[in-house]
């Protein structure tokens, strides 16, 4: 479906912020070809935000050395350096305004 898209639209991944949304990201990079920005995807602390665990530093590792994701570098190094997965939910961030949405218009 992608694929039969002009290549002029903009993409943009609007996933959560811990290590598997991070690889959705560089999946959908990597296999689409497509320029996908990342929306709101910064670490932001929690309070009682679990730690990361073993497999999800290896993996966050791994998307640092990825070259598909350097524009995500300083939220992949903020994330490793808390070594907490923080406020990740995307629906922690509450209903979108126009401001704040790049595709509003």
């Amino acid at each position: 479906m992608l694929s039969k898209l002009p290549d002029t639209l903009e993409f943009w991944h609007f996933g959560d912020s811990d290590p598997e949304g991070f690889d959705i990201l560089r999946d959908l990079r990597e296999r689409t070809r497509r320029p996908f920005r990342s929306l709101h995807t910064n670490w932001r602390p929690a309070a009682n935000s679990p730690a990361l665990e073993a497999a999800e530093e290896r993996l966050v590792n791994k998307l640092l050395k990825s070259p598909v994701m350097q524009s995500e570098r300083e939220a992949l190094n903020a994330l490793l350096s808390a070594r907490k997965l923080g406020s990740f939910e995307q629906e922690s961030l509450g209903r979108p305004t126009q401001r704040e949405w790049p595709f509003y218009s």
